[in-house]
């Protein structure tokens, strides 16, 4: 079985919660790519 590295709350915009590893732990935010124009871009954005 694997640890979780992080864990995330669905928002309005998207999804936001914390990462976390033995040497480092950062806040993040992934929302949805509102400038995506082509298929190969992607769907979601992850912010710290």
């Amino acid at each position: 079985m694997a640890n979780a590295l992080g864990y995330v709350s669905e928002t309005k915009t998207g999804f936001e919660g914390a990462l976390a590893m033995m040497n480092l732990s950062a806040a993040i935010r992934i929302e949805k790519n509102a400038d995506k124009a082509e298929e190969a871009q992607p769907d979601y954005r992850i912010f710290a």
